[in-house]
């Protein structure tokens, strides 16, 4: 049996969110993608119910295409949270680095 740690909720009045934001998640594949799903689902748990979030998600494999490359890094550009999920074995493959870039370059504040 494994422990359930117990934590309170957090409002996004107590944490000095703003009250609607945006997660961008990138994953590697299915497991990494559920993985970082459970990750924001923790967020939206414990963020309260005045916290309204919002998701987009990009595999890995579709950034190879430029149009969806470029919609990823607007994406990211415009998110609040960016969650990258990859099981680590080696280095990020060529079009997330080419997705980190893009988004980098984008207009907007960090």
């Amino acid at each position: 049996m494994q422990p359930t740690l117990s934590q309170p909720s957090l409002g996004c009045a107590e944490t000095g969110l703003p009250s609607n934001f945006s997660v961008v998640i990138a994953y590697e594949d299915f497991e990494a993608g559920k993985h970082a799903k459970r990750t924001y689902d923790f967020l939206v748990e414990h963020l309260g119910g005045d916290c309204h979030l919002s998701n987009q998600m990009w595999k890995f494999d579709v950034l190879r295409v430029p149009k969806l490359l470029a919609m990823a890094a607007k994406d990211a550009a415009e998110a609040d949270i960016i969650l990258v999920s990859s099981h680590g074995g080696s280095a990020l493959p060529a079009e997330v680095q080419a997705w980190l870039e893009a988004w980098l370059q984008e207009p907007g504040e960090p």
